[in-house]
């Protein structure tokens, strides 16, 4: 009998195969996460914290954080120091609220909303790094700190005491902040496409079909990661430091781009791919 470890590496193989032949018409080379330059360490850290912070529903639609970056930069105190942030607003949200507000006038409640989240989830996010002392060390050692198989656990830690964030949103700001070096995966809409063509047989029905939770999905798709092996593709993510780019984050960008590309029809014919490869037998 086939094992799981044999069934990912068939299904792996199918993956780089369909990805390779398809990696030149995929806008690799548009795609950047990292802040601006001039923004580093521990305020780097908390610029991802609040582009993550607006990754939710609708709320990146109407914030735009970062657009245009010179009004955020005013309003961050220029270099997005979180102990800046913290000694200005912590203590009264209103005027982190009074000063994005008075570049964003809007009268839509639901849109009040969604900025007060974000202005609320910018001030946890200082405080939580007020936690390490603002120190990036302390907060990159204490994460690392978890073995991989715990690891589905610390996004409990960072989405618990910030406003909004939820489970996926903590994974998007530990994938994507590479000052962290964490490698995880974001259990978002592809990921849960990707594990439903993969562990679900179509011929089964609806009540026999694997459900995953979000921490389940970055269980499984670490152990992925560890049945197939390097993932490989090193010069596919440029906008990443040579050396650190984690597997798991290599699988996670390689199956986003292949779902969610506008520049081919990719999706359908990689559903196709992963499902002949995982049911074939």
């Amino acid at each position: 009998m086939e094992t799981q470890q044999e069934k990912d590496l068939r299904i792996w193989n199918a993956v780089k195969k369909f990805f390779q032949d398809h990696k030149e018409q995929l806008p690799l080379n548009e795609h950047n996460t990292n802040p601006p330059s001039d923004i580093t360490g521990i305020n780097a850290v908390y610029w991802r914290m609040l582009v993550s912070a607006q990754n939710r529903q609708r709320m990146s639609n109407f914030i735009k954080f970062n657009e245009p970056a010179e009004k955020w930069r005013r309003i961050f105190f220029n270099d997005f120091d979180p102990k800046k942030v913290f000694d200005e607003y912590a203590v009264n949200d209103e005027k982190l609220w009074n000063a994005i507000h008075y570049y964003r006038d809007e009268n839509d409640n639901g849109k009040k909303f969604l900025m007060k989240t974000f202005v609320r989830a910018a001030i946890d996010s200082a405080i939580f790094l007020q936690t390490f002392d603002y120190d990036l060390d302390k907060l990159r050692n204490f994460l690392n700190g978890f073995p991989p198989s715990l690891k589905y656990v610390v996004p409990y830690i960072i989405s618990t005491p910030i406003y909004g964030y939820g489970y996926a949103l903590a994974c998007d700001f530990l994938k994507e902040c590479e000052e962290l070096e964490f490698d995880i995966v974001k259990p978002d809409i592809h990921i849960k496409n990707f594990l439903a063509a993969i562990d679900n047989n179509p011929k089964e029905n609806q009540s026999q079909k694997i459900k995953y939770t979000d921490p389940e999905i970055v269980k499984r798709m670490h152990q992925f990661v560890v049945n197939v092996g390097p993932i490989g593709f090193e010069d596919c993510f440029k906008w990443r430091t040579p050396g650190k780019t984690g597997d798991d984050y290599k699988l996670d960008k390689i199956i986003w781009f292949l779902f969610s590309s506008k520049k081919g029809p990719f999706k359908d014919e990689f559903l196709k791919t992963i499902q002949h490869a995982s049911w074939r037998n």
